[in-house]
């Protein structure tokens, strides 16, 4: 009888933690295409694109190119387009024809103003956290110069992963981060 008192208890209080802790819930649903799925805490469900023109002109020719997003921003993906209003939550997917293509691609990310080697479930990449009116968006549009900016770029093989909040406030830009797992 107190074991069944206790594995209800148990049970109320998962289930309370799970209402009052949606990230818990968000980071268990897996996005991307097979062989390239993460996981990432997702305010509510994202929005979600592959192969377009305007994904594809972000990666070497040959790729495949999906992107899942959360913006209030109505155009954000592109070159000339402005960087997303806060808040906005993006995770880019490519994968790339060979994995030095990948690891060429990430170096590259890296090599941008204020980005950290970081190693996130034994992957090397690289991340930043800093004011979207920083060095990494020189040459940009912004939308608010005083939102906080959070970027991480990874790989595995010849998948690279590109996670971008874009966040009124630090705290929230760093958790979304570090929410996300490649599965």
């Amino acid at each position: 009888m107190r074991l069944s008192r206790l594995a209800a208890l148990i049970a109320v209080l998962g289930l309370t933690l799970a209402a009052y802790c949606p990230s818990a819930n968000a980071a268990s649903q897996r996005y991307g295409p097979l062989g390239s799925q993460f996981t990432a805490s997702f305010p509510s469900k994202p929005r979600s694109a592959s192969n377009s023109t305007s994904l594809l002109q972000n990666f070497p020719a040959g790729s495949h190119a999906y992107a899942y997003w959360l913006s209030p921003s109505t155009q954000i993906f592109g070159h000339n387009v402005p960087v997303p209003a806060p808040p906005s939550f993006i995770v880019f997917v490519g994968v790339l024809s060979s994995a030095a293509g990948g690891a060429s691609y990430v170096q590259l990310v890296g090599s941008l103003p204020g980005m950290k080697v970081v190693t996130l479930d034994g992957l090397s990449g690289y991340e930043f956290l800093g004011s979207e009116g920083s060095k990494l968006n020189q040459g940009n549009k912004l939308t608010d110069p005083k939102a906080t900016e959070g970027v991480l770029g990874l790989r595995r093989g010849a998948t690279v992963y590109l996670v971008y909040a874009i966040t009124a406030g630090r705290p929230a830009a760093q958790a979304f981060l570090a929410s996300f797992r490649p599965v």
